[in-house]
C-alpha cells in the first residue's frame, strides 16, 4: 500500500508539466517556434521605457552611464534569471506575478513544493547531484536569453522533477509522515490535475 501511494504521488508530480505543456500548444504546434526572439532583437516599448528612465536623471553624462545599449538586454537577461529561480514559477502558475500573454503553466501540483523543499534539503545526498545542478544551470543561463521564455522553460522539467522525487523518497521513509503526506497530496494533487484537464 504504501509503495503504491508512493508511486501514484510520484506519477502526479512528474505528469503535471508535460500534460499542461501540450494542452497549451495543442493547436499551436507549427507556431510555437515561429516569432521567437531573443533578449537582444530590438525592442522599441523597452527603448521608450529607458528614455524615460535617462530624463529622470538630471546629468545626461551619468544617465549614460547606468542607461545605455547594454541595459535593456541586461534587464531582460537577469528577469529571465530571476523567473527561472522562482519557486512561484513552478508550484504557484507564477502567481500573482503571472506573465501577460504568457502560458503560465500549472507545472507542478502545488503541495509538491514540499517534496520539492526536502529533496533541495538533502540534495547533498542526491547521487545525481552534479547532473541535476549542470541541467538547471546550463537549462537557467540558455533561457536567460530567450525574449519569451515560458514555452522552452520545459528544459528545467527534468532537474526540478528529479529533486521533487528527491524529497519524496526522503519523506517515503518515515511511514507517519509519508501517509500524512500522501493523504493530504494524492486528492488535492487529483483534483488539481482533473481541473487542467476539463479547464482546457
Amino acid at each position: 500500500m504504501k509503495k503504491l501511494l508512493f508511486w501514484v504521488s510520484a506519477i502526479l508530480i512528474f505528469i503535471f508539466w508535460p500534460v499542461s505543456f501540450f494542452l497549451a500548444n495543442n493547436n499551436a504546434w507549427s507556431q510555437i517556434f515561429v516569432g521567437t526572439q531573443t533578449i537582444f532583437t530590438p525592442d522599441p516599448l523597452a527603448i521608450d521605457i529607458q528614455s524615460t528612465k535617462i530624463s529622470l536623471i538630471p546629468n545626461r553624462n551619468l544617465a549614460r552611464i547606468y542607461e545605455n545599449k547594454t541595459t535593456i538586454p541586461l534587464d531582460k537577461f537577469k528577469s529571465n534569471v530571476f523567473v527561472s529561480l522562482d519557486l512561484n514559477n513552478y508550484f504557484f502558475s507564477l502567481h500573482p506575478q503571472e506573465i501577460i500573454g504568457g502560458l503560465n503553466l500549472t507545472k507542478y501540483p502545488y503541495l509538491a513544493i514540499i517534496p520539492f523543499l526536502v529533496g533541495l534539503y538533502f540534495f547533498s545526498e542526491n547521487k545525481l547531484r552534479k547532473w541535476i545542478l549542470c541541467t538547471f544551470i546550463v537549462a537557467v543561463l540558455s533561457l536567460a536569453f530567450i525574449n519569451r521564455q515560458d514555452k522552452f522553460d520545459i528544459l528545467l522539467y527534468f532537474p526540478v522533477s528529479a529533486i521533487c522525487l528527491h524529497g519524496l523518497r526522503k519523506i517515503y521513509t518515515s511511514s507517519v509522515i509519508f501517509y500524512f503526506f500522501s493523504s493530504v497530496f494524492i486528492p488535492i494533487s487529483t483534483i488539481e490535475f482533473l481541473r487542467i484537464i476539463f479547464a482546457k
